[in-house]
């Protein structure tokens, strides 16, 4: 019963999470100071949940470099990139660190 009751309270952060994301990427003219709040909240249900499976927040909202969150267009700078291979390359304005994710063919 407690892997149940484990499971099903992963399932509802990670809807949240979800929500909280697709809310700061589509309200842009929110001010920056609050859509940082929500993203470090979602940080926060992120760690407390354990959340590993759900690795778009992490890899797109969250610089391992600074420990900070990142917000497109605010904190980070994102390209896509390469020829033969795309990938897509996120620049951390807080730190100056690059991360590069592949894209699927």
């Amino acid at each position: 019963m407690k892997k149940e009751k484990k499971k099903e309270l992963q399932e509802i952060a990670k809807k949240r999470v979800e929500k909280l994301v697709n809310f700061v990427i589509d309200n842009s003219e929110v001010k920056y100071e609050d859509r940082k709040k929500v993203l470090e909240l979602c940080l926060k249900i992120w760690k407390k949940y354990n959340l590993r499976n759900f690795s778009v927040f992490k890899r797109y909202f969250y610089c391992k470099n600074c420990k900070k969150v990142i917000i497109p267009g605010e904190t980070a700078r994102i390209r896509i990139r390469g020829k033969k291979k795309k990938y897509i390359t996120i620049k951390c304005l807080n730190c100056n660190q690059n991360k590069k994710i592949p894209l699927s063919n």
